[in-house]
């Protein structure tokens, strides 16, 4: 027998899959109490947090092959799995086993009889989180590159210590739970500005960007805008891009990735991890990085016949961007 998430009802990832039936409150102190149980392993590595309404996904898998690329151990935390859940948990691009994730929800059971989400006090991302967090203490990563899942100051992913953060876009979606109008959106997005910590703020509209400057003035985040991006060449298999960071000359670089859109998460994952990696000697190799970005789903093109494009927009904005993107490359 298998399930939605790729496993059999004998694999560790079931367990977290009956999870998702449940009513979920946002919060963080649920998985505070998960991670109490761990000796908080949020605490041990830095991390690069990225929120937004699109895009974000896209940002953490450049981020994270960027930096990876230049030495570092990388952590990466996204979400949904299109295929398997282990896709959410990765390091240095190998997704979590099931051994190392049973050994780690052992621990995150609880062990009163009274949970009130079948065997663990917590929901499937909190749970998910708090085994993110641990799996990435227990392989030594250097940094972790972590998705929202939800909006951003309630999120479970809030915990962390970032070193940086990062806003991608602002637009309508999840609006029962996030507000019904930009500015509400913004402010909840940037619960994930942290006092002191460099935030990266996408391309968005005036409204939106003004409500998260004012947040970010209040708690003393210096705002960095994304790296300036010239586009070369846009084929199907990705984009030839010239690439501009504050001073430093423009720069050429590749990603696997179609969509002009994605000039836009390309510019915010650089300023990011720039911002994290400020050795003179790492830019280039950073920049090379981006040619091994894996993000499936996105413009993704499969020959068969006739040949098919998957994509996982989701809202208006994303809808457009594919609209956008397929009418210059051609429905194939």
């Amino acid at each position: 027998m298998t399930t939605s998430a790729g496993g059999s009802v004998g694999d560790p990832f079931h367990q977290l899959q009956i999870l998702h039936g449940q009513s979920v409150e946002l919060g963080l102190w649920q998985v505070t109490r998960l991670l109490d149980r761990l000796d908080h392993p949020e605490r041990d590595f830095p991390a690069i947090h990225v929120a937004g309404t699109n895009g974000k996904g896209s940002v953490c898998a450049m981020a994270a092959a960027a930096l990876q690329a230049a030495g570092h151990r990388v952590g990466l935390l996204t979400s949904p799995h299109l295929v398997h859940y282990s896709e959410r948990i990765r390091v240095n691009g190998r997704p979590i086993r099931p051994a190392a994730a049973s050994e780690i929800l052992a621990k995150l059971e609880h062990v009163d009889g009274d949970a009130a989400f079948g065997s663990f006090d917590g929901s499937f991302f909190e749970v998910t989180t708090a085994l993110a967090f641990e799996h990435f203490r227990r392989e030594g990563v250097d940094v972790a590159v972590l998705e929202v899942g939800l909006g951003g100051r309630l999120d479970a992913s809030n915990v962390c210590c970032p070193a940086v953060t990062a806003i991608t876009s602002i637009d309508l979606d999840h609006t029962k739970t996030l507000g019904g109008d930009l500015a509400t959106i913004a402010a909840e997005k940037a619960g994930i500005v942290k006092p002191g910590i460099p935030v990266v703020v996408g391309r968005m509209e005036e409204e939106p960007h003004a409500v998260i400057e004012a947040i970010a003035m209040r708690r003393g985040a210096e705002i960095h805008e994304p790296a300036r991006v010239r586009v070369m060449a846009h084929r199907w298999d990705g984009l030839e891009v010239a690439v501009q960071l504050p001073g430093e000359r423009e720069r050429f670089a590749a990603v696997p990735l179609p969509g002009r859109h994605q000039t836009d998460n390309l510019g915010v994952a650089m300023a990011a991890v720039r911002l994290f990696d400020r050795r003179p000697e790492s830019l280039d190799t950073l920049l090379a990085g981006l040619e091994n970005t894996h993000w499936a789903g996105r413009l993704q093109r499969v020959e068969a016949t006739p040949a098919r494009v998957y994509d996982v927009a989701h809202n208006a904005a994303g809808v457009a961007a594919l609209d956008s993107s397929l009418g210059e490359l051609g429905v194939p």
